[in-house]
């Protein structure tokens, strides 16, 4: 029930995709916080699978969905823009500290741009990006927090709200509810 109230595929018709990138993003994640040798690749590896699948799938999954308005695409634009223009800016204030001070600077960096991107992707979008800043600045507030723990964290965020906002799509909803399409 709570998850209806959030996940207004209606109102945020660009949620079930973005669902879809974060439920693939996330396994790579948590697939990486055992292997810090690989989580890079691990994650690179997810973003590129994750794109692969918004450019085959996005249409049935929003099928039934009105279009996105224009603010909505502006606000995801302006998010992924801000995003890769402070992550250089970041990672130099930071570097000093060590490749774990990098990493909880990055994550706390991601959960902010998911804030930018509520218009696009509704509430859900704002809970995971708070909920990845709260992992982030936690860890940052407790240095011997495992670096694997915090990432694991994260994975585990991102593909369980991800999961969330996939299931708004109708044509989400159809499989699970076993209808004829």
């Amino acid at each position: 029930m709570l998850i209806d109230l959030l996940n207004r595929a209606h109102d945020y018709p660009l949620a079930p995709a973005g669902g879809l990138f974060l439920a693939i993003v996330g396994p790579a994640i948590l697939l990486g916080a055992p292997l810090p040798r690989w989580r890079q690749a691990l994650l690179i590896i997810g973003i590129v699978a994750a794109s692969v699948a918004l450019i085959t799938l996005t249409r049935r999954l929003t099928v039934g969905l009105p279009a996105p308005t224009l603010f909505a695409i502006g606000a995801l634009v302006v998010a992924v823009a801000l995003e890769a223009v402070s992550f250089p800016f970041v990672v130099r204030r930071v570097w000093s500290q060590g490749p774990g001070a990098v990493m909880r600077a990055a994550l706390a960096l991601v959960g902010a741009h998911f804030l930018l991107m509520a218009p696009a992707f509704g509430p859900l979008v704002v809970v995971l990006g708070l909920a990845c800043m709260l992992n982030a600045a936690i860890a940052m507030m407790i240095k011997a927090m495992p670096d694997h723990v915090v990432w694991a964290v994260d994975g585990a965020l991102k593909l369980s709200l991800g999961a969330m906002m996939l299931q708004g799509s109708p044509a989400v909803q159809q499989a699970i509810s076993g209808a004829p399409a």
